[in-house]
């Protein structure tokens, strides 16, 4: 491993990771081919360290309370597919924008606090053959 995080396994038998570190800081996940759960809350990540995020495919779970995002951060997660839970409460995401996210990654629940409280889009149940 390196300086900026380490890998564990998830209780879940997932991997995890613990991070301490800024947006260049996520530029060296891209060396962590098993990573599914990243939580990014109390984390000074921006739309540029979500940049970095793009070319984690395994990412099951994301969770990025108060991190300083927007509508034009969630381009980059539009490749995760694998994604099963994105939260980003704290942040100025619209619901319009987490709803055309939703249009991608239909299986993913989204989650943060619009207007009034915790708002979530729960996944599209898939047609199963």
């Amino acid at each position: 491993m390196n300086d900026y995080f380490r890998e564990y396994p998830g209780p879940d038998g997932r991997t995890a990771a613990d991070v301490t570190f800024t947006n260049d800081g996520l530029r060296h996940l891209k060396h962590m081919p098993n990573l599914r759960v990243l939580f990014l809350n109390e984390v000074a990540v921006t739309d540029a360290g979500l940049a970095h995020l793009q070319h984690v495919e395994t990412l099951e779970v994301l969770a990025m309370q108060n991190a300083t995002i927007t509508d034009a951060g969630l381009v980059y997660l539009r490749g995760l597919l694998n994604l099963e839970s994105l939260s980003f409460e704290g942040s100025t995401v619209t619901i319009d924008a987490a709803a055309e996210l939703r249009k991608l990654i239909p299986t993913c629940h989204i989650s943060d606090n619009w207007c009034c409280g915790c708002l979530a889009f729960s996944p599209i149940p898939q047609d199963r053959e």
